[in-house]
């Protein structure tokens, strides 16, 4: 209804969605974002990017069950998170593969094993408010990363490449060459 922000002081749970930007909530709140990576053990690729985060996702999830490993396609694209931690008998070695957008990082609190950032360009700016605001929210991907964790970035753009990302995790710069 015209009123549902007004609801937020009313609950004692406030589950954000990813379409709503943070500034509207003023209560404590969490989001579907945070309680699957807060619950989900298996390990995770998570793949963000201004554009290509559908295809990329998928050729990952398809190269994994190619090679063998299981693997579950989830996010912005397959299953959706936390109908995959709710719904289904996941096995514990299971990678899981997951798009995710800048609405989904703004306040993530926890990162991938794996993150991958495709590329970067202005979009979204309604949303966020600022280019510089976007570009912080994909950066959220790597700042709950450990030293054990992974960052690959497409070190052809500039603001990726340049980033003084927040993190732990190792950096892998990448540089597709294609010869025809």
């Amino acid at each position: 209804g015209p009123d549902y922000l007004q609801k937020q002081y009313d609950s004692d749970l406030v589950i954000k969605t990813p379409g709503l930007p943070k500034d509207y909530i003023k209560v404590n709140y969490t989001t579907a974002t945070n309680l699957f990576f807060g619950n989900i053990k298996n390990k995770t690729i998570g793949i963000t990017g201004t554009k290509g985060k559908s295809t990329t996702t998928a050729l990952t999830h398809h190269l994994l069950i190619t090679a063998g490993i299981k693997s579950e396609l989830c996010g912005n694209i397959g299953i959706p998170m936390l109908s995959l931690l709710l719904d289904h008998k996941l096995d514990p070695l299971t990678t899981l593969c997951i798009e995710l957008s800048s609405y989904q990082l703004d306040d993530i609190n926890y990162s991938p094993h794996i993150g991958v950032l495709l590329n970067i360009s202005e979009e979204h700016i309604d949303y966020h408010g600022s280019y510089a605001n976007y570009l912080h929210a994909k950066q959220r991907i790597a700042y709950h990363m450990t030293d054990k964790d992974y960052l690959l970035f497409n070190s052809r753009f500039r603001e990726l490449g340049s980033l003084p990302f927040d993190t732990k995790a190792m950096r892998i710069p990448l540089r597709a060459r294609f010869a025809l």
